[in-house]
C-alpha cells in the first residue's frame, strides 16, 4: 500500500470525526490509513472489497443496519451504506507546501461551504497541484463534506491552513512563487495568461470573490472571458478551470 502523505502534520480542530462514501473511504484507507478507526457497513454484499482493506490495515469492521447509520451519523443514500471513524484531519505546515518540487499552490480566500472546498480539492490533485492552502478563520475547513466532495482527494493532497493570509501571500512570494488572483474585473485574461515556473493560484469565495486586500497581495488578476457577465461561475469551478489551463 502507499504511505501516507508525510506533511500531514497538525490537527484538525474540527469535531467531524468520521467520513462516509465508498471512494472518500477507499482512497483513505490507501494513503492516510494512519486516521481510520472503525469502518461502519451497512449490510450489503457490495462492500467486501473495502472490507478487506480496512481488515489488511488492521481496522475493525462491524456491519450495521443502514438505518442505524443514517440516525447516528446523520447520513443519506450519499454514504452508499459506509462510514467510517477516523482521526480528525490534520493539516500540514505552510513551509512544507513551499518546499514542494512541484510548486504549485491553490489558495481559497474564505470560502464558506467545506463541499466546494472539497471540489476544489479534487480537481487540484487531478491537475498536479502539490498543495491547498485554507484560511483558518472565516472560513470552511475539512470536513467530513468537503472529504466527500474530495471523493478521496483530500487523503492525498496537502492541505495548510493559514490564519494572516496577505501575511502568507508575502512569504509565498518571497519564495518566487508568482501569485495569480482570479477576478472578473482581472487585467489579464486566463486565456492568454503566461504562467510562470512557480505559481500559485488563490481564488475568492462565490459572491464576494477575493478580499480587497487579497488583490493587492496578488501579482496578477486574471479574469475568465465569458459570453454572459451578468452570471458568475462556482468557486469550484473557477478553480477548476483555472488549473486546467495551467496545465495547459
Amino acid at each position: 500500500m502507499p504511505k501516507s502523505h508525510t506533511m500531514r502534520k497538525k490537527a484538525s480542530s474540527s469535531n467531524d470525526d468520521f467520513i462516509y462514501g465508498f471512494h472518500a473511504i477507499d482512497q483513505l484507507l490507501r494513503y492516510s490509513a494512519h486516521r481510520a478507526r472503525k469502518l461502519f457497513i451497512a449490510r450489503s454484499k457490495d462492500h467486501q472489497e473495502i472490507e478487506r482493506n480496512a481488515l489488511a490495515q488492521g481496522v475493525s469492521v462491524e456491519y450495521v443496519e443502514r438505518e442505524f447509520l443514517e440516525k447516528r451519523f446523520r447520513v443519506g443514500s450519499e454514504a452508499q451504506g459506509l462510514v467510517l471513524m477516523c482521526a480528525p484531519f490534520s493539516y500540514a505546515s505552510l513551509e512544507d507546501l513551499l518546499l514542494d518540487p512541484a510548486q504549485k499552490l491553490v489558495i481559497l480566500d474564505t470560502w464558506q461551504d467545506s463541499a466546494n472546498i472539497g471540489r476544489a480539492a479534487r480537481a487540484a490533485l487531478c491537475f498536479g497541484a502539490s498543495g491547498l492552502i485554507i484560511c483558518s478563520d472565516r472560513s470552511a475547513q475539512i470536513t467530513s463534506a468537503a472529504e466527500k466532495s474530495a471523493v478521496g482527494a483530500l487523503a492525498r493532497l496537502p492541505v495548510a491552513r493559514v490564519g494572516n493570509l496577505a501575511a502568507a501571500l508575502k512569504k509565498i512570494k518571497e519564495h518566487g512563487f508568482f501569485v495569480y488572483g482570479a477576478d472578473e474585473h482581472g487585467q489579464q485574461t486566463l486565456r492568454g495568461c503566461d504562467f510562470a515556473a512557480k505559481v500559485a493560484i488563490i481564488i475568492g469565495q462565490e459572491g464576494a470573490g477575493l478580499r480587497e486586500l487579497t488583490k493587492k497581495n496578488c501579482d496578477v488578476l486574471v479574469n475568465i472571458p465569458m459570453a454572459n457577465q451578468d452570471i458568475c461561475l462556482n468557486a469550484a469551478d473557477t478553480a477548476l478551470i483555472f488549473l486546467y489551463e495551467l496545465s495547459k
